[in-house]
């Protein structure tokens, strides 16, 4: 039987299981679950990476449920498979990405050592949208992050399943599971460009016989998946919904047929509400220059207030001086705490604002708020570092201690305090692993 038929007749088999016709015009997104009710799905914790920033751009689900529908790249001869997404806010220091992916590969398939999972190298691409000739077409590569992830064995098939040639396994919420859904952070603080309001993101990996490189062997990379998600973002804009950009080498599965090329990254139609479930996180810097940009916009007809707008606009600004900053994450380590002081200053020259009853008020309390958030991320993070690597504990109980008297400051509402004391737990988290 010709390798396609055998092809179509898998992902037909799949969604049959769950009663829903697929035509060979479809789509070939595999189904979350196998038997059972979708829907009925009950979150489980495998969402374990940490997320730094607020989401600039989010279809994630959250908490992450046993399985999302996916599009498997070895069954479907896909190299790359990415979306056309608008980041919020105003400025765009991205920390990292995050993309949801569908495990199938079951570790008694594959004999040898005891493990929780296989290595496999993915990358993450950025493109410029190129939009001259009136579509929005693949730009300029503006970064790309290759990472080997440790992958998780889904777990083994369970007795009590229905036959089928997929094997499946039972989650806690009685359904049963071809895949296992997980989370992969891929880390762009080293990015010291801002990435522009709209981008084309996408994922790629090599497989046995597709990817940038086939591997030409048989493994457990032909059955690793990218999560779809369903919902409209949580956060940033999917600017053409129902499209998508995929390389794939069967023409077939493009809308088009394969009229406009194959095996090439490009725009396809016909996804419906599919898309990949992928986050943009922001980071410290870039959420700091959210809010100079904010400051720029920012005006009062009162003078006293105008006054401390601008003075809070050149410390926000002066606090953004690259020469301070050793990536989107972390000042550098001689700068940190002139980073909190300015940060801490810019609070102060908002706070009679935040206060007032001047028509910007709630601006400038949104721009504290903003403020504290970034003081929160670089003391957490320093702490968190010298916790990892061992440090003196007698500097690391102090740091902790400093975190709890922001925490009560906050309480009081005293924005420069709490940035005040996560300069101290940031300074003494710093000196704890020296």
């Amino acid at each position: 039987m010709p390798a396609r038929i055998c092809l179509r007749k898998l992902l037909i088999g799949c969604v049959a299981l769950l009663g829903a016709p697929l035509s060979l015009a479809a789509k070939p997104i595999l189904p979350a679950v196998i038997f059972g009710q979708a829907g009925r799905a009950v979150p489980v914790d495998t969402d374990a990476d940490s997320t730094p920033g607020e989401p600039q751009f989010d279809t994630l689900t959250s908490p992450l449920p046993p399985n999302v529908p996916s599009l498997g790249y070895h069954i479907t001869a896909t190299s790359e498979f990415g979306d056309l997404v608008r980041l919020a806010g105003t400025a765009h220091f991205i920390d990292s990405v995050t993309v949801t992916m569908s495990s199938w590969a079951i570790r008694s398939d594959y004999p040898g050592p005891s493990s929780p999972g296989f290595t496999h190298p993915i990358t993450l691409k950025l493109y410029e949208v190129d939009r001259r000739s009136g579509q929005a077409r693949i730009g300029p590569m503006i970064a790309k992050v290759t990472t080997p992830f440790l992958i998780p064995w889904r777990p083994e098939p369970d007795a009590t399943a229905p036959p089928s040639a997929l094997r499946p396994w039972r989650a806690a919420d009685g359904n049963y599971y071809a895949g296992l859904a997980f989370n992969l952070t891929f880390d762009l603080s080293a990015l010291s460009i801002p990435l522009p309001d709209d981008v084309i993101v996408s994922i790629s990996f090599n497989t046995q016989r597709h990817g940038d490189t086939p591997l030409g062997v048989e493994g457990p990379y032909n059955s690793l998946n990218v999560g779809l998600s369903s919902a409209p973002p949580a956060i940033g804009t999917d600017i053409s919904p129902g499209a998508v950009y995929w390389k794939t080498a069967d023409g077939s599965f493009y809308s088009d047929g394969g009229a406009a090329g194959v095996n090439v990254l490009r725009v396809d139609s016909g996804w419906g509400a599919a898309t990949p479930a992928v986050r943009f996180n922001n980071s410290p810097y870039g959420t700091l220059a959210d809010v100079a940009g904010r400051l720029t916009e920012l005006n009062s007809s009162n003078r006293i207030m105008a006054d401390a707008i601008t003075e809070a606009r050149k410390l926000a600004t002066s606090a953004l001086d690259r020469n301070l900053w050793e990536n989107n994450r972390h000042p550098k380590a001689a700068w940190g705490q002139l980073v909190f002081n300015l940060l801490a200053e810019t609070a102060d020259e908002l706070s009679t604002l935040a206060a007032s009853r001047d028509p910007t008020a709630p601006a400038a309390g949104r721009a504290i708020d903003s403020l504290v958030t970034v003081a929160k991320s670089l003391a957490e993070a320093a702490l968190g570092d010298a916790i990892i690597v061992g440090g003196n504990s007698t500097g690391v109980a102090i740091a902790q201690d400093a975190i709890e008297a922001a925490t009560r400051a906050e309480a009081a509402g005293r924005a420069d305090l709490v940035i005040d004391e996560l300069g101290n737990a940031y300074r003494e988290a710093q000196a704890a692993v020296r």
